[in-house]
């Protein structure tokens, strides 16, 4: 999240979405719970008055997992404003930073815990090296990052495949042609043959488009590919009970949805890590003076593929 085009994609969607934008956090802002267990067996033997930093916080769902919150400092840091706003009306007493997590602004050693959930790894590799930078001597380091090729980049990526054939269909621009020219030939006086070609030529024109969207829909139910199909069927079938204008907004609108989903997804895929690239992050915490590094995939019942990467090391004294 370096560009300010990613900035701005991330604020609109945390704008739009809320607390439910958080992976693997339902509409109440609540962890899968195997997720929340493996945060509530991270934080249970903390010392008091901890200073715990969450790292790409989003709504800052972990701190959920935190016994006794409010007797620790706690501070998130988010490049995304609208993230922290949320975060701060559901936990008034949380500190908050806007920054990149590749850019840190806090001091070296900084805090004693330093976690982040699907966040850190968006920034790249130097972001690990700076969530290092800021752990105490004796502090812990604690992230769940995405999982290349596991549960979630495998559906991501066939969530992208289909919502990139919005795009490449020209599906919106073809429906907004045909609803325009059968809302004229709607509204005409008598038979119009220059109406009737306008709304044939349409017709022909939105027809490829709606065939490959309805494939995308047999092949993936569920996703924006079928929330536009299904929801210009809806408008274009009581058509009689809209304003045109109103139906084109709606598909304007949904353009926007569907550039802002393929950002993210395409955004979440480039983060998803593997295990070179975990065995690179390892090696340079245990050069940063930590031991104890592991990490290995997080596994949860319902699923064969693994969800994240579980990541931890303690820095020395």
């Amino acid at each position: 999240m370096n560009t300010s085009s990613h900035d701005k994609g991330w604020s609109e969607y945390w704008s739009n979405d809320g607390a439910a934008g958080e992976v693997f956090v339902n509409a109440q802002g609540q962890a899968h719970p195997e997720i929340a267990s493996w945060w509530r067996e991270a934080f249970a033997n903390l010392p008091p008055r901890c200073r715990i930093i969450d790292l790409a916080c989003g709504a800052g769902s972990v701190f959920a997992h935190i016994p006794g919150a409010s007797g620790h400092h706690l501070h998130g840091a988010d490049i995304s404003k609208d993230a922290l706003d949320i975060l701060r009306q559901r936990m008034p007493g949380v500190d908050t930073t806007v920054c990149s997590a590749d850019k840190l602004v806090f001091a070296d050693h900084s805090f004693d815990v330093v976690v982040s959930q699907f966040g850190v790894e968006y920034a790249g590799f130097d972001a690990f090296c700076e969530a290092a930078r800021i752990v105490a001597p004796a502090g812990s380091l604690w992230v769940l990052c995405h999982y290349a090729d596991g549960y979630i980049d495998a559906r991501n990526a066939r969530h992208l495949e289909q919502a990139k054939r919005i795009v490449s269909s020209d599906f919106i621009a073809r429906a907004r042609d045909l609803i325009s020219a059968v809302t004229a030939a709607d509204t005409s006086a008598g038979s119009d043959s220059a109406t009737g070609s306008a709304v044939q030529a349409a017709a022909a024109a939105f027809a490829p488009a709606e065939q490959e969207l309805r494939k995308a829909c047999e092949v993936l139910p569920e996703g924006i590919h079928a929330h536009l199909y299904a929801g210009f069927r809806q408008l274009y079938e009581n058509r009689s009970s809209y304003h045109v204008q109103d139906i084109l907004k709606w598909l304007d609108d949904m353009r926007a949805d569907v550039d802002l989903n393929i950002h993210r997804l395409s955004h979440m895929r480039e983060a998803a890590s593997n295990a070179v690239q975990l065995a690179r992050i390892s090696n340079m915490l245990k050069d940063a003076g930590f031991g104890d590094v592991t990490y290995e995939p997080l596994q949860i019942s319902s699923h064969t593929k693994p969800l994240a990467w579980a990541l931890t090391a303690q820095r020395h004294d």
